[in-house]
């Protein structure tokens, strides 16, 4: 299973637009549940980043500047 990750800077006067999101793709076991996705894609956060969305198979949850939950 494919699952794509992104990370937002979290100063939004970034100079360089290319520094402003961060993007990583891996494939899992079909077993893995999502609390343990989320909780890698959490841990990995690069630092001066906060967690935007998880992608998992086409399904996108979208993530608050606090790491929240959305949709």
């Amino acid at each position: 299973m494919k699952v794509k990750v992104t990370w937002i800077n979290n100063n939004p006067f970034v100079y360089n637009w290319q520094d402003m999101g961060r993007c990583s793709e891996a494939d899992i076991p079909e077993n893995m549940d999502y609390k343990t996705i989320e909780e890698f894609a959490k841990e990995a956060t690069p630092q001066g980043f906060h967690l935007k969305s998880i992608d998992v198979a086409g399904k996108v949850s979208q993530y608050d500047y606090n790491g929240n939950k959305i949709q």
